[in-house]
């Protein structure tokens, strides 16, 4: 986690931590069982739960050892077992959410926050993940128990980026997409089996303070360098209208060309770059390669961006009138008509978030390669028939209009 927010931030974001308690097999008990906490209640009944388990968890450490609560700006705690975050036909129904457990949360459970270092400070707010997501499932298909790796580190660094103040970019009413699979507070947090989750949106950054966009008062010509080619995040912002405009960045999953073969990628240890497509991660696990000994735990990887679906450029429409409108109660894509920020789908078919049909039943978009923009784009090409090439403008599908369906002579 350290890792990923210091190259996604470009050197912005330097986490110190101390995990406690000390020793590699150690660990606090608590008095109530894990079905107490996981247990099926209502949403926000579910909420109050896990403001108890940071609490207990907090108040059992703060017994236990000498800890200086003050001197840190966030918790985490770390529960048996595996987290409530998947739908593979869990057996334990009860397991716990992964989730930042927010001020308004615990101040409603434990007025003031929650207490600690004998009253003398107080914890405002926490977040909550489990040892592992992988678990076993029943295969629909198949009819057969199979063991799912997935990796705990995209469900960590996604709620702390929520606890580091990111708004979520799903539809936080329903749980749909938003922005799908290209940012991370969506479904790009679970990108590469939850282990190589993907850098923040562009609008993200900028409202983290971590990029400046390079803003097209008129024209330009300008290199749109992906952020590892340029050494820093390269956005450009195009205004639209008075509230809306677009952010262009060019996303590319291997830059650094490392070329490992999956037998190399699947070999974890300490440090675990990687460079191959989802396809090949997934094939190397079928064919059963042995993974290291030595820790089992992915620390680092040299792209972020390496598990998305595809490369080329990420058109991003923005409306801060939106985002203004809904920060606060963190619903910026709940209304899929008019979302804060959306991506400008280049396959022309804007499914992120919406229920289609395939051979495999109903699916909701999560985004694909086909969405961005470069050359060669069939799924472009199949919405404007009678192009080779691949634009954007007021004629294009998708087209260069504002929500309001205007035209921006772009």
């Amino acid at each position: 986690m350290r890792n990923y927010f210091y190259d996604v931030s470009d050197g912005a974001l330097d986490i110190n931590y101390t995990v406690k308690p000390d020793g590699d097999t150690a660990a606090y008990n608590l008095a109530k069982t894990m079905e107490y906490y996981g247990r099926i209640v209502s949403r926000d009944e579910r909420d109050l739960l896990l403001a108890e388990l940071l609490h207990d968890a907090i108040t059992t450490a703060d017994t236990a050892d000498v800890i200086d609560f003050s001197q840190y700006d966030h918790v985490i705690v770390f529960h048996a077992g595996v987290g409530q975050d998947f739908s593979l036909e869990d057996a334990t129904p009860r397991d716990i959410p992964s989730r930042f457990v927010t001020p308004s949360v615990v101040d409603q459970k434990y007025s003031g926050g929650i207490s600690v270092n004998n009253g003398t400070h107080s914890v405002r707010s926490g977040i909550i993940v489990p040892e592992t997501e992988s678990q076993y499932f029943t295969d629909a298909v198949l009819g057969v128990e199979v063991f799912r790796e997935i990796g705990l580190n995209g469900i960590l660094i996604a709620n702390f980026g929520s606890a580091l103040g990111m708004p979520d970019m799903f539809n936080t009413d329903q749980g749909t997409p938003g922005v799908g699979v290209f940012g991370l507070e969506d479904q790009g947090a679970v990108n590469g089996d939850g282990m190589i989750p993907a850098e923040p949106d562009p609008w993200t950054k900028i409202y983290m303070g971590w990029a400046q966009p390079i803003i097209v008062a008129d024209s330009i010509n300008a290199q749109l360098r992906s952020r590892k080619t340029a050494g820093q995040s390269v956005i450009l912002k195009v205004p639209i209208s008075a509230s809306e405009y677009y952010l262009i960045e060019n996303r590319q999953r291997d830059v650094i060309s490392n070329s490992l073969s999956p037998e190399t990628l699947i070999r974890i240890d300490t440090i675990y770059n990687v460079d191959n497509t989802i396809d090949e991660i997934d094939t190397a696990y079928m064919a059963g390669v042995e993974r290291s000994p030595v820790s089992g735990v992915i620390t680092k990887v040299d792209e972020y961006d390496s598990a998305l679906p595809g490369s080329g450029l990420l058109i991003w429409h923005v409306d801060e009138n939106v985002i203004a409108a809904n920060l606060s109660s963190n619903a910026i894509n709940n209304n899929s008509e008019r979302r804060g920020v959306r991506v400008v789908e280049g396959s022309g078919s804007q499914d992120i978030g919406l229920n289609f049909q395939s051979f495999f039943g109903t699916t909701v978009g999560a985004g694909d390669k086909y969405d961005f923009f470069f050359h060669g784009n069939e799924g472009f090409r199949f919405y404007n028939k009678k192009s080779d090439s691949v634009y954007f403008d007021s004629k294009s599908i998708p087209a260069a209009l504002t929500y309001d369906r205007a035209s921006t002579g772009i």
